[in-house]
């Protein structure tokens, strides 16, 4: 029997295809709408872009900044409505951002710029229709004071056998420069922007800011042949030869940790552009410290001295380097506020005295010596440019020295020691006659004064290159003199602790008058280490290497 035709009303037949079409349309149409939000998004940041620049030059053409906006737009053929104003702005953190600025005003310091543009739809308007939409950014420049300055440039005192072994453990690798080459280094200072311009052609990048370039994937060797260039270039021969030398056997290490520099405001700046009445310039050695930090695959070295002091049969001296706050640098420039640290810096001394006697036995005793230093830091609290900048400006910093510890002893936990988990020391057994007799030592002195110390340069000071140094109440040698004053030396007889009695005095006292000169002896050696790290216990080194007023800054 033939099948009955089914009604039309009821067939199903082509229902997928007349819904896939009706999607369709809702497709197409989301397609659309996406396509053109992201172009206006980028039109949006484009526009953005171009708003921050026409601040800046706004502000750097006082007389005509509406003149300087034309012409900065049409050369990047931007076809928008720029209102131009200036007024002040004023950098007070207790008040809201939207009021900081304010138009007018007799002592102009800021521009601010309001572009205005026509944004464009290529499908989403055929779709739902409807006018183009309006695209409206603001950008406000301001005047900011600067200055360049750093913490921990210890160059007071440079010994060229540990600062080799340091920077040679530091890179896994051999460093071989004479006394005279790092005095070269530390006698040699590099303009600032021209070393990241020489930078930017060591690592092949020909556009960009400053910061970019500092950001990019940079070896040790790009560093140092590009401050070996700065330094030729400047008549600095003797620092140019030492940097080629330093370069030898880590050039491929890439810079990692914390960044190398901190430019702030000028880290925006276009390559080769330099602003106007800036003179920054690096010290060769801090910027071969900062380096090594930044390159060294490792953070902990180890060095082995003849002491040939009275007494002492040598010294072996470990050191772990720490991190400063992650965002940090040791060397950084910016407006009032910015901040440099030191490192965290662990040193460990192990002095082995000559076989000397101790109730009846020739006993040959090491005696441990542990410092834990906090990172030191600096802030830039004020600058003041006066009527005549080029030689009325005038900075202060406010400098917090590295505070720690010094302890007689040996660390419970190495590791812990290493990783700069809380220090945790315990007395050191230094004497053990066959488990009869047995002698140990243990001291402390910390340095608790942590107070900011402020500092004042003027623009002879820092043409002078002058480095100020700012103590607290106890550094090191004072801090050491304590230490050894107040060992307690501690005897036990056949495991019976004893601290004071006729039978374990003599050895008590033999053992007290063998270390007691111990501190004054390795004194300049300790000190010498942390010269060469760039720190020192309840002290800061602060140099400032130049300031800039009125550079222009985006504030909003």
């Amino acid at each position: 029997m033939p099948r009955r035709p089914a009604l039309f009303g009821k067939s199903e037949d082509g229902s997928i295809a007349v819904m896939s079409s009706l999607s369709l349309v809702c497709v197409i149409g989301c397609l659309a709408l996406a396509v053109d939000v992201g172009s206006l998004y980028l039109e949006r940041r484009h526009l953005q872009s171009m708003a921050d620049l026409s601040a800046i030059a706004a502000l750097s053409s006082p007389a005509n900044p509406q003149d300087a906006v034309t012409t900065l737009l049409a050369a990047n053929g931007v076809g928008a409505v720029a209102e131009v104003e200036t007024g002040t702005f004023a950098p007070d953190p207790l008040l809201q951002p939207s009021e900081r600025y304010a138009a007018g005003g007799a002592s102009r310091n800021a521009a601010r710029v309001t572009l205005t543009a026509t944004g464009n739809l290529y499908f989403s308007r055929v779709v739902y229709g409807g006018a183009l939409p309006t695209i409206r950014v603001r950008a406000t420049a301001a005047e900011q004071n600067v200055a360049s300055f750093s913490i921990g440039s210890r160059l007071a005192s440079l010994n060229g056998g540990i600062l080799n072994e340091l920077f040679g453990d530091f890179l896994d690798t051999t460093v071989s420069l004479t006394v005279m080459d790092y005095n070269g280094l530390a006698g040699a200072d590099l303009d600032l922007l021209r070393f990241i311009e020489a930078l930017a052609g060591e690592a092949g990048i020909t556009a960009g800011t400053y910061e970019s370039v500092l950001q990019s994937a940079l070896t040790f060797g790009d560093v140092i042949d590009a401050a070996a260039t700065v330094a030729g270039a400047g008549g600095a021969g003797a620092a140019q030869v030492a940097l080629n030398k330093l370069k030898a056997g880590a050039s491929s290490l890439s810079l990692g940790g914390p960044g190398l520099l901190d430019l702030g405001s000028l880290g925006d700046l276009a390559i080769g552009e330099r602003p106007a009445g800036f003179a920054g310039t690096i010290s060769a050695l801090d910027l071969a410290r900062a380096a090594v930090n930044a390159a060294g695959p490792n953070r902990q070295a180890q060095i082995s001295l003849s002491a040939g002091l009275p007494g002492i049969a040598s010294v072996t001296v470990s050191a772990v380097i720490g991190e400063p706050p992650q965002g940090a640098s040791w060397i950084t420039l910016g407006p009032e506020g910015v901040e440099v640290y030191t490192a965290q810096t662990r040193v460990r001394a192990v002095v082995t005295l000559l076989p000397a006697t101790v109730a009846g036995k020739l006993v040959t005793i090491q005696v441990p010596l542990a410092l834990d230093i906090a990172a030191g830091r600096a802030t830039l609290e004020t600058i003041s440019c006066g009527t005549n900048p080029s030689s009325d400006a005038r900075v202060e910093l406010a400098a917090r020295p590295a505070i720690g510890g010094l302890y007689v002893g040996e660390p419970r936990n190495f590791a812990d020691w290493t990783s700069f988990k809380p220090a945790d020391i315990q007395g050191a057994e230094v004497v053990n006659l066959l488990g009869l007799l047995k002698v140990s030592l243990s001291a402390a002195a910390l340095v608790s004064n942590n107070q900011n110390i402020s500092v004042w340069f003027d623009m002879q000071d820092i043409q002078n290159r002058t480095i100020r140094i700012v103590e607290t109440a106890n550094p090191l040698s004072s801090l050491i003199a304590s230490v050894f004053s107040s060992l307690n030396v501690q005897a036990t007889a056949l495991g019976l602790e004893i601290l004071v009695g006729p039978l374990l005095a003599p050895a008590e006292d033999a053992v007290r008058a063998l270390v007691q000169p111990v501190g004054a002896l390795v004194e300049p050696i300790l000190q010498a280490v942390l010269d060469s790290l760039g720190v020192g216990l309840g002290e800061a080194d602060l140099r400032v290497y130049g300031v800039r007023c009125g550079a222009p800054a985006l504030v909003m």
